[in-house]
């Protein structure tokens, strides 16, 4: 659709019923370019500030992606020894302002955690994995349902985007398909 969501219907007899997966991750955006060249972010959707020191990230810049690496204010030296996203900075190994400008950076460029993934014994690991275990969940079901039993319902699956922005880019969707039922798959996973 418009706002970049897929949608696949599997027709069937019964409730319209229309089952939901995001694919879109948390992330930050520049909110400030200090003088040194350190950024400083602002949330988007549910990132976890808390997880992020010492991580790498990729910085969406114009001119193409930067990488850089989450630095923070030490607890002992931290204003009022509160650690907060206040105290965290994005080092691209740069020394002023205007050589982070000159690689395209400026307020409000994205910036995510650079993508990981690792098998672990028989679990994996990745980044925002809460996401996407719900879209492959509704991969693995239209595979099963394509060539299954008549259903008993008419089945919409949505993969949709700007979940972690208040839900924007499923309400389209859902205004769009009046379903009878919705049912929203996610998952909360330790940090």
């Amino acid at each position: 659709d418009n706002v970049g969501n897929l949608v696949a219907h599997i027709p069937g007899n019964g409730p319209r019923v229309l089952l939901v997966a995001h694919m879109d991750e948390p992330g930050y955006l520049v909110r400030k370019i200090l003088p040194g060249g350190f950024l400083r972010l602002e949330r988007v959707g549910g990132a976890a500030w808390n997880t992020l020191a010492g991580q790498h990230v990729q910085v969406w810049a114009q001119a193409g992606v930067v990488s850089g690496v989450v630095g923070m204010i030490p607890p002992h030296i931290a204003p009022g020894g509160v650690q907060d996203l206040n105290n965290l900075f994005v080092d691209l190994g740069v020394c002023s302002l205007e050589q982070a400008q000159a690689l395209g950076i400026e307020i409000g460029t994205p910036v995510t955690c650079l993508p990981r993934f690792q098998v672990m014994r028989d679990m994996v690991w990745a980044n925002s994995l809460d996401d996407r275990a719900g879209c492959a969940l509704l991969v693995q079901l239209a595979q099963e349902l394509v060539h299954g039993a008549p259903l008993h319902c008419d089945l919409t699956l949505a993969f949709v985007v700007q979940e972690e922005n208040l839900l924007v880019g499923g309400q389209p969707v859902v205004y769009e398909l009046r379903p009878d039922y919705v049912i929203g798959l996610d998952a909360t996973l330790t940090y």
